[in-house]
């Protein structure tokens, strides 16, 4: 590619970009592309004014407007100096609050599996980990599905977009054998090798690009969808819009572009910076030291009339950048949307912003007007006779001495005395508080404060439970959003995922599972479904509570899920998930065809529990018979030690009550029978097998959460 020196630090280089559509069809497909764009614009152009109003109320710029022939937010009405515009802003604490409802929880998604067959399971266990572990932690989508919910919250609506970068993470070497197919298996590359040095025939490596998911929130602005439909998911075709670097188009699509002059900071930018222009020079220029332009990605689903086999398109105002039928299997626009307060009349849904505006814009003139009185009050208007030929303005200080002509018969100056403020313009101030807690659906409960008359924990819970039963709309849209998220992501794992990658599954406590992953492993994966209500907002009081409940009444008594549900396992491990650890890692080794021992002083209860868990399962009975054997065997090693301890134990005990019974004798049991033996419980039957209980009296789980001993 021929290139040229720049002529400045700042000027773009001379390089060859893409050319302009040249034949008939490319040219007729890139002016129905644009015009699509350009209709969607004017479309929603009203709506983006009410959008930059919601953003800029966010911000506290209450006293602003959109100017639609100007396209940008302007004060229609200069202040005077006097006057006070204070911005309460209550609609801000209201969205964040609500922010923080919709991901106090994090959705619960389960992979499905296409039947019962160990397999399919295996692929379904594989899809969970990658969905729940190493998607939420590569791709950050905590942060994705939070900054998704702000738009959300703010304008109306938001999505998610999941898309393929093909060459995201470059090129890497690959060994292709004689027929062009690559191989990847080391041990398979190696007998290739062997063979082919045999034969006089011959493999090489060849670079081949490694692609990755991209996945980002999706802006109201960005989005435009067919426009035969108010539903997202009915559509049949989406624009979306963004920013790129000219540099990064050419290392994703391989065209070079010119930059866009109107790529420059938005329209809040643009505002603020005109609020502290004193001198009217600070105007936004094109950026030149960063080249940026605005590249449109179009997606037309399969079975168009136009696009049979769907389309891709990517392109600016002047050049096709790429053009492809549709490339996903799924079928689906790659983006899923979401609405705030759903309006089924249009495309766009409402937001709490728009119908708070009125409440808070009056909540902060009220105030402002309060606070005008105060200062009038403070510095009142003088009566001055006309006669006393006082010309210099008065403010009130101490101090302050005013000089006049006494004149007969002339009053002296004196100060206007005001009315007090009505009291109903006082009381309008905790209306409209009252006014917006209403329209936000948030009571006292969410703000933290306890209801007159509620004393028990249960009840709290249950006016917190009404309180947020608002929500339930826009947690299903979400929970629906995420849940179409989630499939695609695995769907897009399963086909573009073609080329073998470490991933490492993080666990809380261990060392971390690191495998290589290929998209064949998820074939027995059938889908993502999201569990309803999961990502409703709960107490965690209550839900502790709920916990010690259940212990208390001996309901559920594992110790391992009790200490996870109260959360007190989040240090460092404890000394029974060390053991429980442990014997993962033997069972692992014993699939191996490795023994890898039994030491005296291993915790045996939560090996068994562990070992004998795994052997149990379908996956086991599938194992060779040696294997199976070898368990078997490594698990009799650890009931042997365990009885020994057992004998060992009785002795111990057996000595002490013949102390006893010298000093005196020893009490019956309960029931009238012998004591208990160590395996057993009080009524004579075998304890359940499983880790024993790791709350004593002076340690159980209610202790535990009071502050008490541990």
């Amino acid at each position: 590619m021929a290139t040229a020196p720049v002529t400045s630090e700042y000027a773009e280089p001379t390089v060859d970009y893409a050319k302009q559509p040249e034949t008939k069809e490319d040219k007729n497909l890139h002016t129905w592309a644009y015009d699509l764009l350009d209709e969607g614009r004017r479309r929603r152009r009203h709506w983006e004014g009410i959008w930059w109003e919601d953003i800029a109320f966010y911000m506290g710029d209450f006293w602003v407007e959109w100017d639609i022939h100007k396209r940008r937010l302007v004060e229609p009405i200069k202040r005077p100096e006097h006057r006070v515009r204070m911005a309460t802003n209550l609609a801000q604490p209201a969205v964040r609050t609500e922010l923080a409802k919709l991901t106090k929880n994090r959705p619960i998604s389960d992979v499905l599996s296409r039947s019962s067959d160990q397999e399919d399971l295996n692929s379904a266990k594989v899809g969970n980990k990658m969905l729940n572990n190493y998607v939420e932690r590569e791709f950050k989508m905590p942060r994705v599905r939070r900054r998704m919910l702000q738009w959300v919250l703010m304008c109306g609506s938001g999505g998610i977009l999941v898309d393929w970068d093909e060459t995201a993470l470059g090129e890497i070497e690959v060994f292709h054998e004689h027929e062009g197919n690559p191989v990847f298996d080391p041990h398979l590359i190696e007998e290739y090798k062997a063979q082919y040095e045999k034969e006089g025939k011959r493999g090489e490596y060849k670079k081949i690009p490694m692609g990755e998911m991209v996945i980002k929130e999706v802006s109201p602005f960005q989005l435009m969808f067919d426009y035969s439909t108010n539903n997202f998911d009915d559509a049949n075709w989406c624009i979306y819009s963004n920013v790129f670097d000219v540099e990064e188009v050419y290392r994703r699509w391989g065209k070079r572009i010119k930059s866009d002059s109107e790529a420059i900071p938005s329209v809040i930018e643009n505002r603020l910076i005109s609020r502290y222009d004193l001198t009217g020079k600070l105007k936004e220029k094109p950026v030149h030291v960063q080249r940026l332009a605005f590249v449109h990605q179009m997606w037309v689903k399969p079975g168009h009339p136009k696009f049979p086999d769907g389309l891709c398109l990517v392109y600016t105002k002047d050049v096709i950048i790429k053009k492809t039928k549709y490339e996903y299997g799924h079928g689906e626009l790659p983006i899923h949307h979401m609405g705030h307060i759903p309006l089924p009349v249009q495309q766009y849904p409402m937001s709490v912003l728009q119908q708070l505006k009125g409440p808070v814009l009056e909540l902060s003139k009220t105030k402002s007007q309060l606070l005008e009185n105060r200062n009038l009050m403070a510095n009142p208007p003088w009566l001055i006779p006309k006669q006393l030929q006082i010309t210099k303005e008065i403010q009130n200080r101490p101090g302050l001495r005013i000089e006049y002509n006494f004149m007969p018969n002339v009053p002296e100056p004196k100060p206007v005395e005001m009315p007090d403020m009505p009291k109903y313009v006082v009381e309008l101030v905790e209306q409209l508080k009252e006014d917006i807690r209403e329209i936000s659906g948030q009571g006292e409960t969410s703000q933290g404060k306890v209801p007159p008359g509620a004393r028990s924990g249960v009840a709290i819970a249950y006016l917190q439970e009404e309180d947020d039963t608002r929500l339930g709309p826009t947690v299903q849209e979400f929970e629906e959003c995420m849940e179409g998220v989630s499939n695609q992501i695995l769907r897009m794992m399963a086909e573009k995922y073609d080329t073998p990658r470490t991933v490492n599954i993080y666990k809380n406590h261990g060392e971390p599972e690191v495998f290589d992953f290929v998209g064949t492993m998820l074939a027995g994966a059938m889908g993502v479904v999201i569990q309803a209500g999961s990502a409703l907002p709960r107490s965690k009081a209550a839900k502790q509570q709920f916990i010690l409940d259940l212990w208390d009444r001996k309901i559920e008594q594992d110790p391992r899920k009790v200490r996870q549900y109260l959360e007190l396992s989040e240090g460092e491990p404890d000394e029974w998930e060390v053991d429980l650890d442990q014997a993962e890692r033997e069972n692992h080794e014993l699939k191996e065809g490795t023994d890898p021992g039994v030491q005296e002083w291993y915790n045996h209860p939560a090996h068994h529990y562990i070992h004998r868990n795994f052997m149990k399962s379908a996956e086991f009975k599938k194992l060779p018979e040696q294997i199976q054997q070898a368990f078997m065997k490594h698990d009799q090693e650890h009931t042997q030690y365990e009885q020994a301890q057992q004998q060992e134990k009785m002795a111990v005990e057996a000595a002490g009550q013949g102390k006893q019974q010298g000093a005196g004798g020893a009490g019956p049991s309960p029931n009238g029978g012998p004591p208990p033996g160590p395996g057993e419980a009080g009524n004579g039957q075998q304890r359940p097998e499983g880790p024993p209980s790791q709350f004593t009296g002076a340690s159980s789980p209610r202790s535990l959460m009071e502050g008490g001993p541990q």
